[in-house]
């Protein structure tokens, strides 16, 4: 569970560069106005709104071990983040945004998920509070890390985003390796829930 929450604690400081980070850039770097950066905002929260909901849904019917989604999440964020290196107009961030909306998608609830289902009546509360403190964690992370890798590679800013991507992939090659100990845990768990209730 520790492993599970740093990985999901760098996952959210990832997909954090959705906000802070990427507004700064495109302003800063890509000269867009305020209406364009509101657009992208409203791309993200549109994405979110109509496909959050089926998504969840699919994942849940489809998906049968844990960790899938967050690697899904983790495939999403760096190619949104690579296309983010090479974009310079409105359209191609309206792609980044997308992108990485279904990667916030991909791991929001099945991050929270997971977490619930090794918590008992209990301890329930603490493991949401542990999912909470490292998604705000990774989020206000990002909030620093965007534009002090913007200020780093001051002489081609967008090395910040295959930067970013790089790291993506990382993690999602970690939840990879954890994946097989993680769901195992998780039927042991299980089985011996049922056991009791029997």
């Amino acid at each position: 569970m520790i492993v599970f929450l740093v990985l999901t604690l760098a996952s959210f400081l990832i997909v954090g560069y959705e906000t802070t980070p990427l507004s700064l850039y495109v302003a800063g770097f890509l000269n867009f106005s305020n209406e364009q950066i509101g657009f992208l905002f409203a791309t993200n929260g549109i994405v979110i709104v109509i496909l959050q909901l089926p998504l969840t849904r699919l994942i849940e019917k489809k998906i049968r071990t844990l960790v899938m989604p967050m690697i899904a999440s983790s495939i999403a964020a760096a190619i949104a983040f690579f296309v983010a290196s090479v974009s310079t107009t409105f359209l191609q961030m309206e792609i980044v945004t997308f992108i990485v909306t279904l990667g916030e998608i991909f791991q929001t609830v099945p991050a929270q998920t997971v977490l619930s289902l090794f918590s008992k009546s209990g301890n329930r509360g603490t493991y949401q509070g542990y999912y909470a403190a490292v998604t705000s964690s990774g989020r206000s992370l990002a909030s620093f890390f965007g534009p002090l890798s913007f200020s780093v590679f001051f002489f081609r800013p967008s090395l910040a985003w295959i930067l970013v991507a790089v790291m993506s992939l990382v993690v999602g090659f970690a939840f990879l390796l954890i994946s097989p100990g993680l769901q195992r845990d998780y039927e042991n768990q299980r089985q011996s829930n049922e056991q009791l209730v029997d």
